[in-house]
């Protein structure tokens, strides 16, 4: 509150910053592909995976700028799961991607309760920009991450929940 008074007189200025910021990213599509999958061997008479991997996030996670999901977050991770499991023949891998363009923690704590509950190893969550240029303060940011992880690991189980740091975002966010 003892901000709001400075925000206030701000808010032109941060407006017509906003609109810049809005104006000079580029509106790139969401990469194309699978965003679900399995690599490695089933062992004999087995349906469950080795190791179950759920990735959630925003653009930084749907693969915005390249073309293909191959080249984005969700495939990299298999491609090096993939070689360094490379030489155990009995070892299956399953993942699954649910990122959106645009998407903030709100938008991804709402998403939650509407997905299957199951167990996954490993969560990836890849979120930040959004909520920066959303206007979302520190704090808010920082307790709906902890209301986030919360809600991941009593819905999901994992083993470890890996939280990437926002990126950096440079000239785009006005200082």
């Amino acid at each position: 509150m003892k901000d709001l008074p400075i925000a206030a007189l701000l808010s032109p200025l941060l407006f017509a910053q906003g609109r810049w910021v809005r104006a000079t990213i580029p509106d790139l599509p969401e990469a194309q592909g699978v965003r679900s999958g399995s690599f490695g061997n089933v062992k004999s008479g087995s349906v469950d995976s080795d190791l179950s991997i759920l990735i959630l996030g925003d653009s930084a996670a749907a693969g915005v700028g390249v073309v293909d999901q191959k080249q984005a977050l969700s495939g990299q991770l298999v491609h090096q799961l993939a070689q360094a499991m490379d030489n155990k023949a009995s070892t299956r891998v399953d993942w699954t991607l649910i990122a959106k363009k645009g998407a903030t923690t709100a938008n991804v704590l709402s998403w939650v309760p509407t997905l299957e509950r199951r167990v996954y190893d490993v969560i990836v969550v890849s979120l930040g920009v959004n909520d920066v240029t959303g206007g979302v303060t520190k704090k808010q940011w920082l307790k709906q991450q902890k209301v986030l992880v919360a809600e991941l690991t009593s819905r999901f189980s994992p083993i470890q929940i890996i939280l990437s740091k926002v990126p950096p975002m440079g000239t785009a966010v006005p200082q």
